[in-house]
């Protein structure tokens, strides 16, 4: 593929709003999901959310684990949760959590 053939992805521009009140979800109950910022559906959003997530945390010399992870549910129905494995230890327990705070059941 020439390299005129390659198309750049924009960076999604987030709102430092947002990233202060996911930080203070995180902080308070450990995680964040779709119900709180509905943009979590897009992967790429997602990803960048987290990773200015880590970064407001870090720049407050603070050091949780923040993590991105998108887990499949019996009805087929994809979602992601981002959440601090200092206070959900476990990728298997973010996605229990998850399905509990949305109502999905899992695999």
């Amino acid at each position: 593929m020439a390299a005129a053939d390659v198309v750049e992805k924009k960076v999604p521009e987030i709102d430092s709003a947002l990233v202060d009140q996911a930080v203070k979800l995180i902080k308070t109950q450990g995680y964040a999901t779709r119900k709180d910022f509905e943009k979590l559906q897009d992967n790429d959003w997602a990803r960048q959310f987290t990773q200015q997530i880590s970064d407001a945390f870090h720049a407050a010399d603070e050091a949780p684990y923040i993590y991105y992870e998108r887990f499949d549910f019996t009805d087929h129905e994809i979602s992601g949760i981002v959440f601090d494995m200092d206070q959900i230890k476990t990728r298997a327990a973010a996605g229990i959590k998850l399905g509990e705070v949305l109502g999905l059941k899992s695999f």
